[in-house]
């Protein structure tokens, strides 16, 4: 006698045994990769604009200051031209080496002035960049993207998040803006 549960059986065993390297076989792990315009980032985010205000704030009365030195020497110099004819010589020696030390001051002062002005610029940068990265990251972790490349030819807007890196970075720009207004009103009460 047949027996069709035992056939039946051993049916289902060999399906279920032929299905199991399918089901058990490894997906191949997709890769999204995104590119961004880091140097469009920098040009257009608050935090850079807000930088070049904080420097001019800080750095733009001694700028001053030193463009009206340069005027008043080139002043003095002007005028030790036009009375020079009547001078003694000893005179003439004097004012000569008087207008030279005036020039050597300033040019020390001029040469300071930009050393520290390159000094906070670059650390400005620094801070500005170091945001920009940061937003990439977490725009990356929202977006789950694998890579992001920062340097390419051409991409399609598909893959190009800049502009909501971007986004990221004018909203987190807002939100430091209204803390500091908050901080402000604060500061008003208590006074």
């Amino acid at each position: 006698m047949f027996n069709y549960k035992l056939l039946f059986g051993l049916t289902c065993l060999t399906f279920t045994l032929a299905l199991i390297p399918f089901s058990f076989a490894e997906k191949k792990p997709t890769i999204t990769v995104a590119v961004v315009d880091v140097a469009y980032l920098m040009e257009k985010i608050p935090q850079r604009q807000r930088a070049i205000r904080e420097l001019y704030q800080r750095f733009g009365g001694r700028e001053k200051q030193l463009d009206a030195k340069a005027l008043a020497i080139a002043e003095s110099a002007k005028a030790f031209k036009a009375t020079k004819k009547n001078l003694a010589k000893k005179e003439i020696i004097a004012q000569e080496r008087k207008l030279r030390e005036r020039e050597r001051a300033y040019n020390r002062e001029l040469e300071d002035f930009r050393e520290n002005l390159e000094l906070a610029r670059s650390e400005a940068l620094d801070k500005v960049q170091t945001t920009v990265f940061q937003a990439i990251g977490s725009v990356r972790e929202q977006e789950s993207i694998d890579i992001i490349i920062q340097s390419y030819v051409a991409a399609s807007k598909s893959v190009d998040i800049t502009e909501k890196v971007l986004v990221f970075l004018n909203a987190k720009a807002e939100k430091i803006k209204a803390i500091e207004g908050n901080n402000k009103a604060l500061l008003h009460q208590v006074q």
